[in-house]
């Protein structure tokens, strides 16, 4: 009614929906795109349409859905290149449980992003670039596909505040600072609260090309993350033995966010090995542990002569835990061209959530060739006697174990596959998705 009612509805023509009938006196709006109707109510509902309208999409490009979950890059990244070709797409966030058992029923796969466009399945982040790159994703769609230059990610200098360096003291843990202000809710956990806070700050600071350190370096939500860590420090003995695995999975990844701005992401094998190793380490009350100390010495209960010596007093922070969970490997942050479903990790609920870890991670990693070669992430070589004890091949694990102290056990890569490549296929099986599962089982059983 009106002219404004009428400017509405033709305006709202080029947004994301399909349609939009307004009724002003009654502050309802009726939205509709495909075969999908909503309901507005109230003073804000012209706002809310705005903000869902406002992009510019095109009303005839056929439906597009992303699997996602936050803090994940991979899916930043494809959904900048979808919201850079002009793409309207509804996110479906599967850090729920429901929404990972509906990606695995549609996909067989649990690891993010997974792309439909018209209710084809594109694939992951990579898949999606080469499908624009090579024209197979325009051939979904009737107008061209084409990023205009001003939309084009351009360098800017991120010097827009103080350097977070500054709170830094030099040569000491990262969580120790010249001003450690900070104040978190009462209810709110210091371990997952950091964790929280470093996926907000990915998803806020993800470009085509990657994290966006420098960026972040001179953040006040990232003065705000590093303020939080200090308060790791504070903590007093019997705190820091209550801390749970999940914890700690949330703390190691974290402390890999907080290196890589402040000391800069390692770029060769002898930059890796001192960022894991000594340089990036946390306070932890009367405690300092490095990255190499929480996977090695905590996580992985200091198995294979790695982690902490009968005689280190911090061998107390795991003696008592549970056993060890050869899924933290799939947990922890690694190289991996997907992410997996679950970036939060919680004591209450940490088995379904390496469960889901652990099928996301051997989804995106595992190759089947088609004369049945099987190829496993180096991970299963890595840390091969982890997996071994998932392979069920009884007393001849005690040979395993007493040759894996030698310090040449694994210096043959290909002995290693041949003699135990069957074992680590075994225990990938046990640890995949159960299509996955299948697939390696079939053939394991036919060689």
């Amino acid at each position: 009614q009106g002219g404004r009612s009428k400017r509405t509805a033709e305006e709202s023509t080029t947004g994301s929906f399909g349609g939009m009938i307004l009724l002003q006196s009654l502050q309802i709006v009726f939205l509709w795109r495909g075969s999908s109707a909503f309901v507005l109510v109230g003073r804000d509902c012209l706002r809310k349409v705005w903000q869902q309208s406002s992009t510019n999409h095109h009303l005839n490009d056929p439906e597009c859905i992303v699997y996602s979950t936050s803090g994940c890059p991979h899916c930043i990244r494809a959904k900048k290149l979808l919201t850079n070709l002009k793409i309207a797409y509804d996110n479906v966030d599967v850090s729920e449980a429901k929404k990972r058992t509906e990606l695995a029923e549609r996909t067989g796969k649990t690891s993010v992003p997974q792309i439909f466009v018209d209710g084809s399945h594109i694939g992951g982040a990579d898949e999606l670039y080469a499908a624009w790159e090579d024209g197979s994703l325009a051939s979904f769609f009737s107008r061209p596909l084409s990023i205009e230059e001003e939309m084009k990610e351009m360098k800017s200098d991120p010097r827009q505040g103080p350097d977070v360096r500054q709170l830094h003291v030099a040569n000491g843990p990262l969580n120790v600072l010249r001003d450690r202000t900070q104040i978190l809710d009462e209810n709110e956990h210091v371990a997952s609260a950091l964790q929280r806070r470093a996926l907000n700050l990915i998803d806020t600071h993800v470009t085509e090309r990657g994290v966006d350190y420098d960026a972040l370096r001179y953040s006040e939500a990232f003065a705000s993350f590093v303020r939080t860590a200090a308060l790791l420090a504070e903590l007093n003995y019997e705190q820091v033995h209550q801390l749970h695995d999940a914890d700690f999975i949330n703390l190691y990844n974290a402390m890999v966010l907080h290196g890589s701005v402040v000391l800069r992401h390692p770029r060769n094998a002898s930059e890796r090995q001192a960022f894991y190793s000594h340089k990036v380490c946390y306070a932890f009350g009367p405690y300092v542990l490095s990255l190499d100390d929480i996977e090695h010495g905590v996580l992985r209960r200091s198995r294979d002569g790695k982690g902490f010596g009968l005689e280190d007093n911090r061998r107390v922070l795991f003696t008592t835990s549970s056993s060890f969970d050869p899924r933290i490997h799939f947990a922890l942050n690694c190289g991996a061209k997907s992410c997996p479903p679950i970036k939060l990790f919680t004591k209450q609920n940490l088995n379904n959530e390496l469960k889901a870890a652990s099928h996301a991670f051997l989804d995106s990693e595992t190759c089947i060739k088609e004369n049945n070669t099987i190829v496993l992430s180096r991970l299963f070589f890595w840390y091969a006697l982890d997996f071994l004890t998932l392979s069920e091949i009884g007393d001849s694990l005690d040979p395993i174990t007493e040759q894996a102290q030698s310090s040449n056990f694994w210096s043959d890569e290909f002995a290693v596959a041949a003699k135990y490549g069957r074992h680590l296929i075994f225990a990938a099986s046990r640890l995949a998705s159960p299509t996955l599962s299948n697939e390696l089982n079939d053939i394991i059983s036919s060689s």
